[in-house]
């Protein structure tokens, strides 16, 4: 928003804002591989006490 701000008003691109850009699609993909990570050892967890039965 604040890129499309700047040049809305006619100024250079915002820099603040590309880095803003640049961080949020970073920390977006990290928090989608964190999701798949927990529901992979979750799974892996929930698969081997089920093995383990005596």
């Amino acid at each position: 928003m604040a890129r499309t701000k700047s040049r809305e008003a006619g100024l250079p691109d915002n820099t603040l804002g590309k880095w803003g850009f640049i961080l949020g699609i970073i920390f977006l993909i990290l928090g989608v591989l964190g999701v798949i990570l927990a529901i992979v050892i979750a799974v892996v967890a929930a698969g081997s006490a089920s093995v383990n039965t005596y």
